[in-house]
């Protein structure tokens, strides 16, 4: 029975950036909570592992400098040296040849001199300052813990070094990594000793051990381990030693044979985020806003308001945009009205504004009410002088202070993240909205607002129920599907504005290229897709949708392109001839409740794959996406105001007549 998990550090819990993923730390948090110990054993010295230990929350000894300081609570308590006195040669063989000299002393690391990977290392990592060559006294009397030799070029120099170390007598040791770099230390410090010492202080058995590594020095540990375990990046001579070669790489493969060789069934709790939580979080808020939102719009218009209404225009920018796509025609029914949708930017810069009457309602949606595009379409209605609304969180927005009325969305507050709850707030008030329209116009009676209203929180109590049957259905996927090279989402009429969110929180979420389209043109264009195998399909296919014919059909015929799909749907696998993931949603006879909930299976995916790449929503709007940050280039963008009589000229230019 495995007690004690241990694993190498570099490339296995940490790639090359050398960042400690939040997952693997919530992961060793599960471990703990499973009563399931975790340690490291690491080449590095115990200073430069001490923030993942810290990261990690390891309270028990870890293993430094390749098996040659076991550490306790940042004390070494057990270590093995060698003398500076004799490696004299081989250092200065190397220096002259522009190697770069690092070692270690009481879990310190040091550098010789300064070099071009010395400086490279102080830059990324803020580490090796102030290095400085040995006196004559310390040539003669330091004990290290270990040095390292890294080739100024890998063209097979270190040789010359490791000829050197061949004639080296005990207790030196010496380990090559390729044309790299050479590891000396003492000849009895392997892993394979430190994590045997390890395991006799804590009174456990080699086969209570299962290791995982990826390098050269984890081979031997590997094999003598109760369970030797081989991360998918691991070097060759390592797998073949394991008893076990994860699919994964790095921390994904550590939580993929732990989870298999130990049965806690950590990895997909480890993976939670954002956007999960925010799922699990609907059925609640949709409690949480129904009555007040519905108090709010009862305040919004009176009956004679109206009345002079003759036809309406969405607007708005991202997930909000996306909001009016998903529900344009379900208002438009409901209010027995025409309904536009029409972006921001081409209202407020292309539409005629001769259009824009008084007797027209134009809705700005927009959680924050702050944006240059959704100022530009407000200032515009507002100049022709239109009935408008904008509906945000924010009353004293950019929108907010613009618009005649204004519907204030009670969003209570919730973690940070990518628009789940945000989008699901404004699908609820532009659905309310036409429900309370309709019915103060006549369109229907108040029995039946009620009965959609009754309808709209059964979305809300089957989501609660629902949800956990998917979980482990959509994290399979999520695993399969993290690196495909891109995603199509298809759907139609309502459906196609919930396939648009979706490849929004698919691209936010991952990086990876995403597309939407309808049912009808995925035949005519987005099924000539040539990466068939690589395009993660995602068809939302309401059995009682006036589209679903052709949205089955567009299933079976990506079922014989071989496209890997997920069918979001209220009806059954009977429904659809082909293989795929169906995941089955809440119905309503009452179409437009549907999208309150069909998008949901979609944040899941989106936000396991995110988690499981180690991706920052947004990229974290850092880097080569740091002019992101705080949304600033969407409200420092140039304002142009409306006014009457600029309509001319939008299709011609004056001065090439």
């Amino acid at each position: 029975m495995i007690k004690l998990i241990v694993t190498d550090v570099d490339g296995t819990i940490v790639d090359k950036d050398e960042i400690l993923h939040d997952e693997m730390i919530a992961y060793v948090k599960q471990l703990r909570e499973k009563q399931l110990a975790f340690t490291i054993a690491t080449g590095r010295a115990a200073g430069l592992a001490a923030d993942y230990v810290k990261q990690l929350g390891i309270d028990i000894p870890f293993i430094a400098c390749n098996g040659g300081n076991i550490v306790e609570k940042g004390e070494v308590i057990l270590k093995r040296t060698i003398p500076l006195k004799g490696l004299r040669k081989v250092l200065e063989t190397a220096d002259g040849m522009g190697m770069s000299l690092l070692y270690s002393i009481d879990g310190v690391e040091y550098a010789y001199k300064e070099t071009d990977y010395v400086t490279d290392q102080q830059k990324k990592y803020n580490r090796y300052w102030n290095p400085s060559v040995f006196s004559e006294e310390e040539w003669e009397n330091l004990e290290l813990d270990k040095v390292i030799v890294m080739a100024a070029v890998r063209d097979g120099s270190i040789g010359i070094i490791e000829a050197l170390c061949k004639e080296l007598p005990p207790p030196f040791g010496y380990k090559r990594y390729a044309d790299k770099s050479i590891d000396i230390l003492n000849c009895k410090s392997t892993k394979e000793d430190g994590v045997r010492r390890l395991a006799k202080l804590l009174n456990l058995s080699m086969d209570e051990i299962l290791f995982a590594g990826d390098d050269l020095n984890d081979i031997e540990v590997i094999k003598e381990a109760g369970v030797g375990v081989a991360v998918g990046n691991a070097q060759k001579a390592v797998k073949e030693a394991a008893d076990y070669v994860a699919g994964e790489n790095c921390y994904l493969g550590v939580m993929e044979a732990v989870d298999k060789y130990t049965g806690v069934d950590a990895w997909r709790y480890a993976m939670d985020n954002s956007l999960r939580r925010q799922s699990y979080n609907l059925p609640d808020f949709l409690q949480e806003q129904f009555e007040e939102l519905k108090s709010r719009l009862a305040l919004l218009y009176t009956k004679e308001e109206l009345k002079g209404i003759k036809r309406v225009i969405l607007t708005g920018c991202g997930d909000s945009y996306g909001a009016g796509l998903t529900l344009r025609y379900a208002i438009e029914e409901l209010i027995a009205l025409p309904v536009e949708l029409v972006t921001a930017i081409d209202f407020g810069r292309y539409y005629s504004g001769w259009r824009i009457t008084k007797d027209t309602l134009v809705i700005v949606n927009s959680i924050s009410g702050n944006g240059v595009r959704i100022k530009e379409a407000m200032t515009k209605a507002e100049v022709k002088g239109a009935m408008t609304l904008a509906i945000t969180k924010n009353k004293d927005s950019d929108i907010g202070t613009l618009a005649k009325k204004v519907l204030v969305l009670p969003i209570t507050p919730f973690e940070r993240g990518p628009g789940n709850r945000n989008y699901f707030s404004l699908l609820l008030a532009l659905l309310m909205f036409g429900i309370m329209v309709g019915e103060m116009r006549g369109v229907h009676d108040e029995t039946k607002s009620k009965w959609y209203y009754e309808e709209i929180k059964k979305q809300g109590e089957l989501l609660k129920i629902m949800l956990p049957t998917w979980e482990e259905r959509l994290f399979r996927l999520a695993k399969e599907w993290k690196t495909m090279s891109g995603f199509d989402f298809v759907g139609s009429g309502m459906e196609y504005g919930s396939a648009w969110f979706g490849h929004a929180k698919i691209l936010e979420s991952t990086g990876a290229f995403a597309m939407h389209i309808n049912s009808e043109e995925w035949f005519h264009m987005n099924n000539f897709v040539k990466a068939v195998d690589r395009c993660g399909t995602i068809f939302i296919a309401s059995v009682m949708a006036p589209g679903f014919s052709r949205t089955r059909e567009a299933v079976g015929y990506g079922n014989r392109l071989g496209r890997p799909a997920l069918v979001i749907t209220d009806g059954s696998e009977k429904d659809f001839q082909g293989d795929a993931l169906f995941i089955q949603v809440p119905s309503s006879p009452f179409l437009p409740a549907m999208a309150l909930s069909q998008y949901v299976p979609i944040c899941m995916l989106a936000g396991y794959m995110g988690a499981l790449l180690g991706e920052r929503n947004c990229r974290g709007c850092l880097g080569k996406w740091s002019f992101a940050a705080g949304g600033s280039y969407i409200k420092n963008s140039e304002f142009i105001p409306y006014a009457e009589g600029s309509d001319a000229g939008k299709i011609s230019n004056d001065a090439a007549n």
